[in-house]
């Protein structure tokens, strides 16, 4: 082997000497390599430089084609997301439209109102005309001296339509654009109201018209024909599409080709919709961030947005470019309704209808996760990249001779980070008072923080191998268990309260469970964060002891004031909970029945004590102030949060199904049923009991006449009334009254 000296006088010659053989420490060595080693090392530096630039490139066109694609899936999903929400306002709004115009069906297909639209139709619309029956056109129908008189009837009957439903007037129109019945208390029709019934003159069809501000919130007219008394009464046919192209000026069809030809009058209904819009266009609870419907109404060339529950309730809008032709809104990115935003939108229009359903989703929410991508995309590259560089750079610093040094610093940098992260962890984990624990899919610990182990008095260490059984009893492990399986199923976050004992003492936990899993996807335990509730549930007990307490204070000075009055309230409350139970009332309901009979009496307070002790029966004056008691009552409750309709049982009590009782009047299904409850009860129990002008009334008795007069009171709850007071909580109500 040739030395040192002869490998470098013969290093000019290359070409005729054997490439020296280098030991193990030359690498490594102050002194420079052989001349020889200096175009490897540039062949090094050329193929270093076009790998990190080919990787470069593949770093910036692979990204950008992920994003590209990422975009594509986004907008696509974006449009199917928006399109879905629409169509189901859509459908929702159509559907409720059709719904409320086939509840008119007994009014429009009524004979009385077709014969009477009849009889002035063939009198040209003029009811003078018809006022004297020899002049009525005779047609087969009988007499119209007859139908005239019929006129206040009808107007009675659409009254009491309107009243018992949601509308707010009804109006029959006829061909000349008068409306000659109305409902009681009904404005003059507006040009609203005529131009839809002319409408529905010329279709023969059901029509809806816009909506308009009114006083209250937004309304709106549904329009509906009525045929003659010849014609079978059909269901009203859906209104026309938007779409579909008549003659201008009726030519191509004869008069009687017409869609409208045998329409003989218009029935419009005024109907409030600010309340339902509302409600329809209210976000939903799992709605995306920026995510929004909006109502748009087109009437005549002006657009319109509604904004029911607001003030205004429409706000005129300058955009030409949002209506297709076609009946829908195209999905694309476009500028908000309002505000210099950006917006993905799309909607369609309602059928029969001048509305438009927009559904708009802010672009930077629904862009949010695709920045996210594009920055995480872009930030793997800058690491790809400079991971490259930083390889290559190793590398060529291993060839000279510093590969280990840095490599070794390194190291000891990342360990250093590594453990102020653990110290960070382990800090933010020790100031945590939630208690944090992880469990094995077996039941058995394998982490807790301080938190926990302070609670269960014992420590981190010992904790780890444990399981619930071991730490809190039989019982609450296998509840605990439960939990577990249910976030296991559903593979979400479960909530849950749980009483515990926690070194025997009980607290209340509010236990939030989600599965925990490993790098493959698959759940390899569960996480559990506990929060400790126990002195807000402790001072929930005692408010609610003190209102307790307050309302049988209340009930105390009442039945102090009047020694007729004793014991009422409590045995009305004890028939009240009892029928509840009977009944199947929930336990809201059970608790308004027993707050709402604690104080219904509590208006008495305000009402002379002589009318309330009075020895002889009351005069109508007397009874009339006395009734008041229910207004004073509402006066004194009003500002109480009871968090249960407790209030609005009390100011009903005293209303009767037929409509007969006060102090508002209120029928039917008008009174909640735990008012009609509290008001049978106390009607009951104030027989059976004594009072100054009358001795008291057996409870068969008051069963016969509560059962003699089934138009006032629900016959079920009656039936349910008698179950009661023949129960042995009855029996021992009953008994509890002393003679006075």
């Amino acid at each position: 082997m040739p030395n040192r000296q002869n490998a470098d006088s013969n290093a000019d010659r290359p070409e005729t000497v054997s490439a020296p053989a280098l030991a193990e420490d030359d690498l490594f060595a102050d002194a420079p390599l052989p001349d020889r080693g200096r175009p490897v090392k540039r062949l090094a530096q050329i193929a270093g430089g076009i790998v990190i630039a080919a990787i470069a490139v593949a770093a910036v066109a692979v990204p950008s084609l992920l994003i590209e694609e990422r975009r594509a899936s986004r907008t696509a999903t974006l449009e199917r997301q928006l399109s879905i929400l629409a169509g189901s306002r859509m459908a929702v709004i159509e559907t409720w439209l059709q719904a409320t115009a086939e509840t008119t069906e007994r009014i429009v297909g009524s004979e009385l109102f077709r014969l009477f639209a009849t009889e002035v139709d063939l009198a040209g619309g003029d009811i003078s005309r018809i006022l004297d029956a020899g002049e009525a056109p005779s047609d087969g129908l009988g007499g119209a001296a007859p139908l005239i008189d019929q006129l206040p009837f009808m107007e009675r009957v659409l009254t009491d339509f309107v009243v018992g439903t949601d509308f707010m007037a009804g109006y029959l129109f006829g061909r000349d654009g008068v409306a000659y019945v109305a409902s009681g208390g009904a404005n003059t029709p507006g040009p609203a109201q005529t131009a839809l019934a002319a409408r529905v003159f010329d279709s023969g069809r059901l029509a809806f018209g816009g909506a308009r501000p009114a006083l209250g919130g937004l309304v709106m007219e549904i329009a509906l024909p009525v045929f003659p008394a010849q014609v079978a009464s059909e269901p009203a046919a859906p209104p026309e599409d938007k779409g579909r192209a008549e003659p201008a000026d009726g030519s191509g069809d004869s008069p009687a080709d017409r869609p409208g030809a045998n329409v003989v009058g218009a029935m419009v209904f005024t109907l409030p919709v600010g309340a339902r819009l509302a409600e329809i266009l209210a976000p939903r609870p799992a709605a995306a961030p920026g995510e929004r419907p909006r109502l748009l109404q087109l009437s005549g060339p002006e657009l319109v947005e509604l904004r029911p529950g607001e003030s205004p309730p429409s706000v005129p809008l300058s955009r030409d470019d949002l209506l297709g032709a076609e009946g829908t809104i195209s999905f694309a990115r476009r500028k908000a309704l309002e505000g210099p935003a950006w917006v993905y939108a799309s909607g369609g229009a309602v059928p029969g209808t001048p509305w438009w359903v927009l559904m708009e989703i802010d672009s930077e929410a629904a862009e949010a996760e695709l920045r996210r991508f594009a920055e995480a995309a872009a930030l793997v590259s800058v690491l790809v990249v400079v991971a490259v560089v930083l390889a290559f750079g190793a590398c060529w610093w291993w060839l000279t001779n510093g590969y280990n040094r840095a490599l070794a610093e390194q190291f000891r940098d990342l360990a250093a980070r590594i453990a102020a992260q653990k110290r960070l962890l382990d800090r933010i984990n020790g100031s945590i008072g939630e208690h944090i624990g992880l469990k094995r899919l077996d039941g058995t610990y394998r982490y807790v923080n301080p938190a926990f182990a302070t609670a269960v008095g014992r420590s981190v260490e010992e904790i780890n191998g444990l399981d619930d059984t071991a730490l809190f009893g039989q019982g609450t492990a296998e509840r605990l268990a439960l939990v577990d399986e249910r976030a296991i199923e559903r593979g979400e976050t479960v909530t849950s309260e749980e009483k515990v004992y926690l070194q025997s003492k009980l607290h209340y936990l509010q236990l939030s469970k989600a599965p925990f899993t490993d790098a493959e996807a698959e759940v390899a335990g569960i996480v559990t964060v506990a929060r400790d509730v126990t002195d807000l549930v402790e001072a929930q007990a005692r408010k609610d002891k003190a209102v307790q307490q307050t309302v049988s204070a209340l009930v105390l000075a009442i039945e102090l004031r009047d020694p007729y009055l004793a014991g009422h309230s409590r045995r009305v409350a004890g028939f009240a909970t009892e029928i509840a139970k009977l009944c199947g009332a929930t336990a809201d309901q059970a608790t308004t029945l027993e707050m709402a009979a604690s104080l219904s009496q509590i208006g008495k307070l305000f009402v002379p004590q002589d009318l309330l002790t009075k020895p002889e029966r009351l005069s109508h004056e007397e009874r009339n102030e006395v009734r008041e008691h229910i207004r004073h009552a509402e006066s004194v409750l009003r500002d109480i949060d009871f968090g249960l309709p407790v209030l609005e049982t009390i100011g009903q009590m005293h209303e009767r199904i037929d409509g007969g009782g006060y102090p508002r009047r209120l029928a039917g299904d008008e009174i909640l049923p735990t008012a009609q409850i509290l008001g049978l009860c106390d009607w009951f129990c104030a027989r059976i009991e004594p009072r100054g002008h009358r001795p008291s009334m057996t409870p068969e008795a008051a069963l016969a006449i509560l059962e003699r007069n089934g138009e006032r009171y629900a016959p079920a709850l009656v039936a349910k009334l008698r179950q009661a007071a023949g129960s042995v909580v009855g029996e021992k109500l009953v008994a509890a009254i002393s003679p006075h």
